[in-house]
């Protein structure tokens, strides 16, 4: 992370404030660089395919373990590139009973490895496993 200027400065023993740094910039027309922050486009809602109904309708509380699963992707940045985390979490207990880090999005190695952990994990009693959906 870029340190701040003025911290610079007073660590070569020039005495100097943020705002002082910013009037002299202004002044001589320097203006900082600022680079937009890459964001992931996560959600391609432009397509044909049937998107799911959804089940929980907003109404996490569960009475005991098994009855209702949620998922979702994290997206992480790397200096290597991108890698997803999916996690199951089960909402009687909000435990993350699976997980899968993967390189790729494929569903194989994404979903279907998180899935497979949490059955592993936790028995389902008539479960309901609802993902987010770009929401």
């Amino acid at each position: 992370m870029r340190e701040n200027r003025s911290v610079q400065l007073r660590e070569q023993g020039v005495q100097v404030s943020r705002n002082r740094v910013a009037r002299l910039m202004n002044q001589a027309a320097v203006r900082s660089i600022m680079y937009k922050k890459y964001r992931v486009q996560t959600t391609d809602s432009t397509h044909n395919y049937p998107i799911a109904k959804n089940l929980l309708n907003r109404e996490f509380t569960v009475e005991k373990p098994g009855q209702k699963w949620v998922s979702d992707i994290t997206y992480i940045p790397t200096e290597e590139g991108w890698l997803y985390l999916t996690t199951v979490l089960d909402l009687a207990d909000r435990k993350v009973i699976g997980w899968a880090l993967s390189e790729s999005l494929k569903a194989i190695n994404t979903s279907v490895a998180a899935w497979r952990m949490a059955l592993k994990n936790r028995a389902i009693q008539g479960c309901a496993i609802p993902c987010s959906v770009g929401q």
